[in-house]
């Protein structure tokens, strides 16, 4: 129930106070930016009449509403936490016990004294007033009546906890109240300063702020009792007052960069209290762990220490525990099941019903109000997919419900509260559409689904799955799966290991390498089918493409990939490719850190992250520098044994083993320390946490670095190319007199060069070709940069061509060689050669 009359609290604590002491806002004049609601402009104003309003949201009234607002919380809840923190004499409920248990006369001694000691014997019990010292001021707005009537009722005031300031000043006291009856113990709290009872106008500090301060690991409880337990020990410990749920942000940073273990009682309140404490903590703390040390029904971590145990006992218990894992979107914990289920014994409604006098009236509800309170019923979703849906993960079920359309959201709303809505039209109502746009606004967005993990987690990406066993001894699983396929060669079983792990891994800003599967067989060897094996793993189809898709429509595919089903995909195969391949629209597509485009039924611009792992299968495809630059390859072969019932077998494997193949993946990677060794491709990042992971040691990782070189070597059509350019231009300048191609650096006029290498290739060769070979580090043999020569404008010999450097060449003057008068080649001069220096212009 509502301990507080709402308007006897707005006459204690305005909003604009709950605005600056408990939500850390800064108000400037009588506006302050509604930080609570990601807002940017100071929208809220503030009245003297101690109320507010959000001209943003037409959110309005008292300092519990704003509370209720800001926090997600219900009007009761706010009111009753600033009533207890700021007026606990005002509490209805116990002055209606005071009426009756205590009399008038008693009352008004109070008003005028407060105690500082517990009363020492029965007489004193029995008389409390009648002893009480005077000496403690009191608030003339806030009479000190709730310790009389506590003390009154035959508790005990048996311990105070000062909360200091970081300089040591006692700031406030917390006052502990018990009273023992038929074999249990009931518990009170109040609040003082040097002032009086309550502690309006004063910011609530952490305990034993001085000594947290400095301490490197921190342990959080959730009483005093429990913090000065530890405290006695030679531990450092801390708690905030008012007890479970009064956790302040403020509190979470003064802890950055400290080790934090939680320590929580054994009950459903402690649950969630550690829960919410965990959940502020976890981005902030350098190590964080939660513990519960007593397993005893509502047992604390003073229970544990009672029960014999040691300093030394404790802090295994406290080294031996896991860090701490922040709650993936889409766990759900008991905190938000316990505050569903309230929510939802009433209907989800745009108004609230208001009496006044004999009349009933249908108050609007604010905008942001209802957006907290239809997270909080439907454990905090929809989130959002890429642009243009929202979605459900049900809970029970597990499956992915997509909302597309306000009806769908409505329907959607019913079916998951099990209540009909409740919505009115009217002024300053908000209506439907509004409503289901501000939530498609306001939801997490999301540019992917995985029923799989990442490492590390993608917090882009909503996975669905649910926790990981521990990895398999050996990582036996994960192996014995390899052991399906046939690599042609024993070094390629590291690659294929690595080919299995690479959807995992993404990074954001990183590049990953595409891959290319080739036989050592010809056809028939299963090279597709391992990329189907890998799409099965990983719970997804691979899309298809061709060559010729990619010429002619690279905008489709891109459709195709952002597209929401798309997006649930992280293979991408273009299958069966022969010949020379040169694509720059695929290698751009490799690396590019995210694909963008019009997505199907969209009116605007729509991208994914690029974390699809790319596969190419070859039959003895000749590649172009680009794409045999940013792949990695494995080589199959045909199996000595051709077992009828093998994609049976793999499929069952699968389907047994999927979680603990990834959770033996996920181990590799996560042990691994990187080598002391440069890389060897394009993918730094891809190649340090994960190739070599997977290769295990050094050794084997060298020496897959060096298959890999001859690999694209092989694969890499322009190399040939490029050493077809070679021997025929040194051929030709060996029938030059005076030349040595060994020895020489040689300018060659253009219209020479195209004439050597006019029949070389299918395709015309030109020098910018051969400086692009030099550039990609195929050849030393020309310069990277000279496209004129002599580098002095004013030199009569200065042509276009190409640098032809000699491997013995002293580097320090070229000979010019072109036609004679269109016979043959001959030297035309000589100048001074700078390598790798651009023409002066």
């Amino acid at each position: 129930m509502m301990k507080y009359d709402l308007d006897e609290l707005r006459q204690r604590v305005s909003a604009r106070e709950v605005a600056e002491r408990e939500l850390g806002v800064t108000i400037s004049g009588t506006r302050c930016v509604a930080v609570w609601r990601g807002g940017k402009n100071p929208n809220v104003e503030f009245y003297e009449d101690g109320c507010f309003r959000d001209h943003k949201t037409e959110d309005h009234g008292g300092p519990a509403t704003l509370l209720s607002i800001a926090r997600g919380i219900s009007l009761e809840d706010a009111a009753n936490e600033l009533g207890d923190r700021y007026c606990p004499d005002l509490d209805r409920t116990q002055k209606a016990n005071a009426r009756s248990l205590t009399p008038k006369k008693r009352a008004t001694r109070a008003m005028t004294t407060a105690a500082v000691a517990a009363p020492a014997n029965a007489e004193k019990q029995a008389n409390p007033a009648a002893f009480l010292p005077v000496g403690l001021a009191v608030l003339p707005s806030a009479p000190a009546n709730r310790y009389d009537e506590l003390i009154s009722q035959g508790f005990l005031r048996v311990a105070d906890y000062h909360y200091r300031d970081a300089d040591g000043n006692i700031i406030y006291t917390v006052v502990r109240l018990e009273k023992v009856a038929n074999g249990s113990c009931t518990k009170e709290f109040l609040q003082k300063t040097e002032a009086g009872w309550g502690i309006k106008g004063i910011k609530p500090i952490m305990y034993n702020l001085p000594n947290v301060l400095a301490a490197g690991r921190v342990y959080v409880v959730e009483g005093e009792k429990d913090a000065d337990t530890l405290n006695s020990r030679g531990f450092v410990a801390t708690t905030c007052s008012g007890g479970a749920g009064k956790w302040r942000e403020e509190f979470s940073e003064l802890l950055a960069g400290k080790d934090v273990v939680i320590l929580g009682d054994n009950d459903e309140k402690g649950y969630i209290h550690i829960e919410r404490v965990a959940q502020s903590l976890c981005k902030r703390a350098r190590a964080l762990k939660v513990i519960l040390p007593s397993r005893a029904a509502k047992g604390d971590v003073t229970d544990y220490f009672l029960k014999n145990h040691t300093n030394a006992d404790f802090l295994t218990m406290v080294n031996s525990a896991p860090l701490y894992r922040p709650l993936r979107p889409g766990m759900v914990t008991p905190a938000m099941l316990h505050d569903a289920k309230e929510l939802n014994k009433t209907p989800f409604k745009n108004f609230r019903v208001v009496k006044v006098g004999d009349q009933i009236n249908h108050e609007p509800v604010g905008i942001q109000e209802m957006l907290v309170d239809s997270s909080r019923r439907l454990l905090g979703y929809p989130y959002r997919l890429g642009s243009t849906t929202l979605f459900d993960h049900d809970k029970d079920s597990r499956e992915i419900y997509e909302i597309t359309s306000p009806d769908k959201f409505f329907e959607w709303l019913q079916r998951k509260t099990k209540q009909n809505y409740q919505w009115k039209n009217g002024t300053g109502l908000v209506v439907k559409r509004e409503f289901y746009e501000s939530v498609f606004a306001t939801a997490r967005r999301f540019e992917a689904i995985s029923d799989v993990p990442g490492y590390p987690e993608n917090p882009d990406v909503y996975y669905t799955f649910s926790d990981l066993p521990e990895p398999s001894p050996n990582h036996e699983v994960f192996e014995k799966f390899l052991d399906f396929f046939c690599p042609a060669f024993p070094w390629q079983r590291p690659m294929l290991r690595c080919f299995f792990a690479a959807p995992i891994w993404y990074r954001r800003n990183c590049s990953r390498p595409s891959w290319v599967i080739d036989s050592v067989a010809g056809t028939k060897v299963g090279k597709t089918t391992l990329v189907e094996t890998l799409a099965d793993l990983y719970r997804c189809s691979p899309i298809r493409m061709s060559r010729r898709d990619i010429d002619n429509h690279p905008e489709e595919i891109i459709k195709r990939l952002i597209s929401s089903s798309g997006r649930k995909s992280k293979i991408a195969l273009i299958d069966n490719v022969q010949g020379e391949f040169h694509n720059e629209v695929l290698a751009d597509w490799i690396t590019a850190r995210m694909l963008s485009g019009r997505a199907p039924y969209s009116a605007g611009e729509e991208q994914r992250p690029n974390d699809i792992t790319w596969v190419i299968t070859s039959n003895g495809a000749r590649l172009d520098t680009d794409l045999s630059g940013r792949s990695f390859f494995v080589s199959l072969q045909r199996p000595e044994h051709n077992l009828g019932r093998w994609n049976d077998m793999v499929n069952s494997y699968i389907t047994d083993n999927r979680m603990q193949i990834f959770a033996d993946i996920l181990d590799i990677l996560e042990k691994h320390q990187p080598f002391e060794i440069p890389p060897a491709t394009r993918h730094a990042e891809f190649e340090r946490e994960v190739l070599q992971a997977m290769c295990f040691d050094e050794t084997t990782y060298t020496t897959i670095v060096e298959h890999m070189r001859d690999s694209r070597e092989t694969a890499n059509v322009e190399l040939d190319e490029c050493y077809q350019i070679i021997d025929s231009v040194r051929a030709a300048l060996a029938e030059i007199p005076g030349i040595n191609p060994a020895e020489d650096c040689v300018w060659i006029y253009s219209d020479l060069f195209k004439n050597w290498t006019k029949d070389i290739l299918e395709r015309r060769v030109t020098c910018q070709d051969c400086r692009n070979f030099a550039r990609e580090g195929m050849t030393p043999h020309f310069d990277k940069i000279l496209d004129r020569f002599p580098r002095s404008t004013m030199n009569s010999l200065r042509r276009s061509g190409i640098m032809w450097v000699g491997e013995q060449a002293d580097r320090q003057k070229a000979k010019i060689v072109g036609f004679l008068n269109r016979g043959k080649p001959v030297i035309k001069g000589e100048a001074r050669y700078e390598e790798g220096k651009a023409p002066t212009a």
